[in-house]
């Protein structure tokens, strides 16, 4: 368990470094990953967490709202200007 939590944190730390080793791909790139990065939250929103939940009695309304609140996330990450 401990490894697998280093390994996962290790990951993401490495991840977030290459905005400091790579500027220019930040700059060049950044919307593409944001895209990227919005269907795969969408894919896994539709193929796991929504047949878990109709599955598991949740309520169908406070379902729909949490979706929206992260799409609307995304769309601002997507328009935050970059620093």
């Amino acid at each position: 368990m401990a490894l697998n939590f280093l390994l996962l944190f290790l990951t993401a730390l490495g991840a977030g470094s290459l905005v400091f080793v790579a500027p220019k791909f930040r700059d060049k790139y950044f919307k593409l990953v944001l895209v990227f990065a919005g269907s795969y939250l969408f894919s896994i929103t539709i193929l796991h967490i929504l047949p878990e939940l109709f599955h598991s009695g949740f309520e169908g309304g406070k379902m729909g709202l949490f979706i929206l609140i992260g799409f609307l996330l995304q769309q601002l990450l997507e328009f935050y200007p970059a620093v």
